[in-house]
């Protein structure tokens, strides 16, 4: 590299937010390295309701630390995570709520509409849920795929997507 003497500012600026780029870079790849290697199902959050009884069970300030916006309880409180292998999180929530905690990973983008969505804007008393949307129950199957009967109810299975 070039002698850093010879750098201006704006220079060493432009360099400070590329390395901090590749950093983010960097850790955004491991997390989904390790979301691959665990295998964990992922969910669209654009087609999923979520019931406003599950959004009371984790306050809005936990949500958005953790990253994390509750679907459901059946045997296990399923939630979306940006990073599902985040076990300091999990165990968190599962502390905090007394749930075995199944979580399914969701999008940065996605995941950050719908904490707006169902919880307000960050700093704000509330949002809103869209009752146009049809309510979707994601679970597992044998076979590791998501279904439903023709009337919407869950085909069985343990709570993920």
């Amino acid at each position: 590299m070039a002698d850093d003497s010879r750098l201006t500012a704006e220079d060493l600026e432009v360099r400070e937010r590329l390395l901090r780029e590749i950093d983010e870079a960097r850790a955004r790849i491991a997390a989904l390295e390790r979301q691959l290697a665990r295998k964990l199902p992922t969910i669209d959050l654009a087609r999923v309701e979520v019931d406003p009884a599950f959004i009371e069970i984790i306050p809005a300030e936990t949500a958005r630390k953790h990253r994390i916006l509750p679907l459901f309880v059946s045997r296990v409180f399923t939630v979306a995570m940006a990073d599902p292998s985040d076990q300091l999180a999990i165990d968190a929530i599962e502390a905090q709520t007394g749930f075995l905690v199944q979580p399914v990973a969701a999008s940065e983008p996605a995941l950050a509409e719908a904490l707006d969505q169902y919880y307000g804007p960050a700093g704000s008393s509330g949002g809103t849920t869209r009752r146009a949307l049809r309510r979707l129950r994601l679970v597992w199957t044998r076979k590791g795929s998501s279904r439903e009967d023709a009337g919407g109810n869950p085909a069985g299975g343990r709570p993920a997507a």
